[in-house]
């Protein structure tokens, strides 16, 4: 399947979906993100005696819509969907979790499905310690996110600015990238960037990167968020 056939209905569909005023701070809220990564990770071979034998670049690509709800200030449920092409994971994935947001701690529960060879449906989960609008700290697993993949499925960094105010905001660590059993288990870093373009639009940067044996891993990816609604 070629991915790229997908982002023109998706980027018009949100489109025509966003209004023209939404509020920040009320409960309510909706946003809709559509995004789109690609990248390439290191797949070796091994001797049945252990001896690497080869490295071989393989390709990633990921698009897909994640959908926040946030029927009160302290409750957030997130549905997302998509397509991965790579060796292992091949075809449609997608999830869904409920989150609790106090103001210092957050904790989410759900579960997340991917296609493919050593495709599996598993639980995933969010837990965040500090202030969402400052600094806090923040650890994932197999989280919903339009890019899926492009940052990693196993995370932990900090965040910051990540409240319901629209403003600069992001989130910086250390991730695992499990998309194939050949690859090893080396954690690479990871980056996300969010950028108010207008008043209920956003930009969201992300990627990782990880020097490897013989060949870069690295993934890059964007995203565009709409606020609707409040």
């Amino acid at each position: 399947m070629n991915l790229r056939y997908l982002h023109a209905p998706l980027l018009l569909a949100i489109w025509q979906l966003a209004p023209y005023s939404v509020a920040q701070d009320s409960s309510g809220r909706l946003s809709i993100a559509v995004g789109y990564g690609a990248g390439e990770y290191e797949s070796q071979t091994f001797s049945c005696s252990g001896e690497r034998l080869s490295s071989t670049p393989v390709d990633f690509q990921t698009v897909g819509v994640q959908v926040d709800a946030w029927p009160s200030d302290r409750v957030r449920l997130t549905g997302f969907a998509g397509s991965m092409s790579t060796l292992e994971y091949d075809g449609p994935y997608g999830g869904i979790q409920l989150a609790a947001e106090w103001e210092t701690v957050g904790l989410g529960l759900g579960v997340t499905s991917v296609s493919g060879l050593d495709g599996f449906t598993a639980p995933s989960f969010y837990m965040r310690f500090g202030r969402r609008g400052s600094g806090h700290l923040r650890l994932d697993m197999l989280s919903p996110s339009p890019t899926f993949g492009t940052t990693g499925w196993m995370r932990a960094g900090i965040g910051f600015n990540r409240g319901y105010r629209q403003r600069v905001s992001g989130l910086f660590g250390v991730a695992l990238m499990p998309y194939s059993y050949l690859d090893d288990a080396t954690p690479r870093l990871f980056g996300e960037l969010d950028i108010p373009v207008r008043k209920r639009l956003e930009l969201s940067l992300r990627g990782s990167f990880r020097k490897g044996v013989e060949i870069p891993q690295w993934a890059a990816g964007a995203a565009l968020r709409f606020h609707i609604g409040g």
